[in-house]
């Protein structure tokens, strides 16, 4: 039986391989592009960017398809102990609810401040882009306020559709279910992995709430080179499991990632 560890280098060697295939093909569209436009329409050049496409769309399927096949594997192993679990927490239907009400209240909040920075960021980088084919001012800030009101609110609603979806994971029971593990907690059917596949634990605090007496929020990290995305994880801790919360944040302090530019060994660990 193939051990996690061993799981997860075949899962990256794939997407490495499926990545420089998806690199190819977007290489064939645009060389296809870029020859029509200089040397005039081909049906050879045609059927180059319509192959490229076809084989882009199968590979970004296959990967969406690898990623899901791992994310159930290691929740299904969690949930046997073929993964151990050091701690798990039971959350009653009431506290569970009331939690799951102020998420989808957050997330609300989250979508309108998303739309606004990103609309202002690709609005900002529109202008930089056009200032030269526009000499009247007005005409500048009309055409990059449109263009950047769309792009901003297509990466926003992006963004809300994969918070949504964490949520949609955490609501699959009427309660709360969290597994604990050395590198990863499962809360219901939510995934939360750090310190493998090149995602890493960069913070964990034990906060006061409103609802709720305390949250633990659990910061990780994907690292690409230099380039860093981050992602804040919010979950509820019962009355009655202010000591587990408090050893578990000791437990996960104790293995912060460093501050360092990511490896491919660190994937492939």
């Amino acid at each position: 039986m193939k051990t996690r560890k061993s799981k997860n280098k075949f899962f990256v060697i794939k997407i490495i391989l499926l990545t420089l295939v998806l690199m190819v093909c977007m290489g064939g569209v645009v060389a296809s592009g870029v020859l029509m436009a200089s040397k005039g329409f081909s049906a050879v050049y045609v059927v180059v960017a319509l192959v490229s496409i076809g084989l882009g769309y199968w590979v970004v399927q296959r990967m969406i398809a690898l990623n899901s096949t791992w994310m159930s594997e290691m929740i299904s192993e969690i949930r046997s102990g073929q993964v151990a679990s050091f701690e798990t927490w039971e959350v009653d239907q009431s506290t569970w609810a009331s939690f799951i009400r102020g998420r989808e209240q957050e997330v609300k909040k989250d979508l309108v401040g998303m739309m606004i920075m990103s609309t202002l960021i690709a609005g900002g980088v529109f202008a930089y882009m056009l200032q030269d084919q526009f000499s009247n001012m007005v005409e500048l800030v009309l055409a990059s306020s449109g263009l950047g009101v769309v792009f901003g609110a297509l990466i926003s609603v992006l963004m809300h559709l994969g918070n949504r979806q964490q949520l949609k994971k955490m609501k699959a029971s009427d309660h709360g279910q969290l597994y604990f593990t050395e590198e990863a907690i499962l809360v219901n059917d939510l995934l939360i992995y750090f310190n493998q596949m090149g995602a890493f634990l960069k913070q964990v605090t034990i906060e006061k709430g409103d609802e709720l007496p305390a949250y633990l929020h659990i910061l990780t990290e994907t690292r690409a080179g230099k380039r860093s995305n981050e992602r804040l994880h919010v979950l509820p801790v019962p009355p009655n499991k202010a000591d587990s919360a408090a050893a578990i944040h000791i437990y996960y302090q104790s293995r912060l990632a460093p501050d360092r530019v990511l490896e491919i060994d660190d994937v492939l660990e």
